[in-house]
């Protein structure tokens, strides 16, 4: 499986995140808060780690029987509620400084790779540019604009953003009302990474793509032989 650098290939569903029809979207696919663990080391040196290993098996058997296994209540907290009260919030901030609009979108489940993103929004007065919304604490946000980069825990996702979407650049958006005027909103531009950074990345993630087909193909060989050994078994 290649990840070719064309047009982009999705479809968007219209969902509500956290809601059961985004967990249905999101089933069998690497996600954009999922593909970090694609980058997960084990233990000891080329040894698979434990991550990477569970959300394969995961991803194969949502495919195989159509059911998410994601648990909802991971996706609950006070964190995750106050990225749902202070998002809109951002995103009206962010529109007012750059005179823009931007589009919502609800899941984008690529056509013919098990990749998917729930991208915040496409920025419509912008070409080719998509955002994601952060909310962190003060000292969180405090870190971003002083590092004045897209933070390292997120450098994966953004990636999976602009080669799913084929966007030219992101808007990475940090919000903290806590903080004084001045400083609540704070924006960082990136692009895809060139040269070697781009070709690994794209290398991982391919060969993540390559092993799931072949993890799904031995549960669902197994499947079948479990089936007919109890069809036997049935049989007498």
């Amino acid at each position: 499986m290649k990840l070719v650098e064309r047009e982009p290939d999705y479809d968007v569903i219209d969902c509500v995140q956290r809601t059961p029809e985004w967990f249905a979207a999101r089933a069998g696919r690497v996600t954009s808060s999922r593909v970090k663990l694609l980058f997960t080391e084990g233990r000891k040196k080329d040894e698979e780690s434990k991550q990477k290993r569970d959300l394969r098996v995961q991803l194969a058997a949502e495919t195989l029987t159509g059911q998410s296994f994601d648990d909802p209540d991971e996706w609950k907290g006070k964190w995750a509620e106050r990225g749902k009260v202070l998002e809109p919030e951002a995103r009206a901030m962010y529109e007012a400084r750059f005179g823009v609009l931007v589009q919502q979108v609800g899941f984008l489940s690529h056509t013919t790779l098990p990749l998917g993103s729930s991208l915040d929004g496409f920025v419509t007065a912008i070409e080719d540019t998509v955002t994601e919304f952060k909310v962190p604490k003060p000292a969180t946000h405090w870190r971003y604009i002083q590092e004045d980069r897209i933070p390292p825990e997120y450098e994966h996702q953004v990636i999976h953003h602009l080669t799913l979407t084929g966007a030219r650049r992101l808007h990475f958006v940090s919000y903290c009302p806590a903080m004084p005027p001045a400083l609540r909103l704070w924006v960082k531009e990136t692009r895809l990474p060139e040269g070697e950074t781009m070709a690994w990345w794209r290398g991982v993630v391919e060969v993540f793509l390559r092993e799931l087909e072949l993890e799904k193909l031995r549960m669902q060989q197994k499947a079948e032989e479990m089936d007919a050994q109890s069809r036997r078994a049935a049989v007498y």
